[in-house]
């Protein structure tokens, strides 16, 4: 008998897939596959290489102990894209996070997950940048800049945060408090890289990027792991990917909008007025701040965001869904990982030659989004897990066959 969804071979009797941890609704016979089952078979060993590079990778630097086959569903992770979604579908995405809506771990949805918002909040703040754009550089209305860079700077973290918002699959931490990391613990984040920032040389040389890299990447960890202390309940791997987007998403757009001012006043030394036509001619200044806010935008994608989000997962996985600990973070298990958002960091910072250009910046954010799904495949794998555990449990006044 095999596997309805990846075609493995059951053992008689199985409630999940030892494979991929699919639910067995049915089951059926080797030879009657249908040309759908065929071709996800196909797929499924068409990625065997692939498969099994990830999976010496986890085992070596992600404290994947256990040798867990990674297996990342792209087409189930971005099915949802197109799809038409309703305004009640919006809404309930974000009634989550309390005992009412937290659902037991063996109800947990064992699929993996299909996000959809985040690709509708990334047009509304496109739209609102290009809308913002034009009060400024249409309408010549100054009182636009700073609305301009802050939406534009959380364009790309935003996105990301809801992204990891939607794959928490476990449905424990609602939106008040994701805001509640994204505003405060950005901020926090900033404060704490600032306090390490003063015991480092900062330059371009690979040591100053190094330096730089662990003085941000411990202050967003940092944050990270006091958040994981306080949340009650499992520490899921998909938990901290989430709080850890929601702090590399403050700390990237507070930095981006930051770096988007003091690109616009460089120039400027002094200037009064409610439209641009009294202040002159700063076109140089505009011009800097539009190709600074650009950039990072884009950036962004694969900066902050998703490096915080290794590091939160890095956390829970070392822990094992316990509160974290200080001798956990001592452990092979999160130092091996935690170096991977720290040298990733490094080398986005290292200026070390003109021969790779941008193609650096898109290597490293394809490296670090790899990384992110094969945390995402072991937090879900670490969800059916747990889900099959507590379905197979029996109840307190029933013996135990």
């Amino acid at each position: 008998m095999y596997c309805e969804k990846c075609g493995s071979e059951l053992i008689d009797g199985s409630k999940y897939c030892s494979n991929c941890g699919a639910k067995v609704s049915g089951v059926y016979p080797g030879g009657a596959r249908s040309t759908k089952d065929t071709v996800a078979s196909a797929a499924k060993y068409f990625g065997q290489g692939a498969s099994k590079a990830a999976n010496s990778f986890t085992r070596n630097l992600t404290g994947n102990e256990n040798g867990e086959p990674v297996e990342i569903h792209f087409r189930d992770l971005f099915s949802g894209i197109f799809k038409k979604h309703t305004e009640e579908e919006k809404i309930s995405l974000f009634i989550c996070g309390t005992r009412r809506t937290t659902p037991e771990a063996e109800n947990i949805s064992n699929e993996w997950p299909s996000p959809w918002l985040f690709s509708r909040i990334f047009v509304y703040l496109l739209i609102s940048t290009i809308l913002l754009y034009l009060l400024i550089f249409k309408f010549n209305v100054i009182n636009a800049v700073p609305g301009y860079m802050f939406v534009s700077s959380a364009l790309g973290p935003v996105t990301v945060m809801v992204f990891f918002f939607e794959v928490n699959i476990p449905r424990d931490i609602g939106i008040v408090k994701v805001m509640e990391m994204f505003l405060l613990g950005g901020i926090l984040s900033l404060v704490a890289t600032i306090l390490l920032g003063q015991f480092i040389y900062e330059d371009c040389s690979l040591i100053g990027s190094i330096g730089i890299g662990i003085a941000e990447e411990v202050g967003k960890a940092a944050i990270v792991y006091a958040y994981l202390r306080r949340k009650k309940g499992h520490r899921y791997i998909l938990n901290g990917l989430l709080i850890g987007s929601a702090v590399g998403a403050g700390f990237a757009a507070f930095e981006s909008a930051g770096y988007a001012f003091t690109s616009f006043i460089g120039e400027l030394n002094s200037f009064s007025g409610l439209f641009l036509s009294e202040m002159g001619d700063y076109s140089s200044s505009y011009s800097q701040m539009q190709n600074t806010i650009i950039i990072r935008a884009i950036l962004s994608l694969g900066g902050h965001v998703i490096w915080a989000a290794i590091s939160g997962a890095a956390i829970c996985a070392s822990s094992k869904g316990e509160e974290p600990k200080a001798e956990s973070l001592l452990s092979f298990s999160f130092l091996g990982a935690f170096i991977i958002p720290v040298m990733l960091h490094a080398f986005w910072d290292w200026y070390f030659t003109d021969v790779l250009g941008d193609l650096k910046y898109i290597i490293l954010i394809v490296a670090a989004w790899i990384v992110g799904m094969i945390y995402i495949s072991r937090g879900i794998r670490e969800i059916n897990r747990i889900s099959a555990l507590a379905g197979s449990a029996p109840l307190p006044d029933q013996p135990e066959n």
